[in-house]
């Protein structure tokens, strides 16, 4: 079943990623699944951002700093990618 769901996942984001980058996809469609894609991309750097915060707050400071930098690191490297797409354009 984790399979199964995993699978879907994967076709599901891989098309969307594609079908972003693709000139034959109309510009309104790709502008909706961009956003979808970056809404998700960023709940989940604000997710780890914030429960480094909550690890903090409960005294694992080493535990909270570490998703903290992954949150951080996520968020940066989305930043470059998401400019070099841009400026390829």
């Amino acid at each position: 079943m984790d399979f199964i769901i995993e699978f879907l996942f994967d076709l599901i984001f891989e098309g969307s990623m594609e079908a972003v980058s693709s000139k034959k996809v109309p510009l309104p469609i790709r502008m909706v699944l961009g956003a979808i894609i970056g809404i998700f991309m960023l709940s989940v750097c604000g997710g780890l951002i914030f429960f480094g915060v909550v690890e903090i707050i409960n005294s694992e400071v080493i535990i909270g700093i570490l998703f903290i930098v992954i949150g951080l690191g996520l968020l940066a490297g989305i930043a470059v990618k998401s400019i070099q797409i841009i400026r390829k354009k």
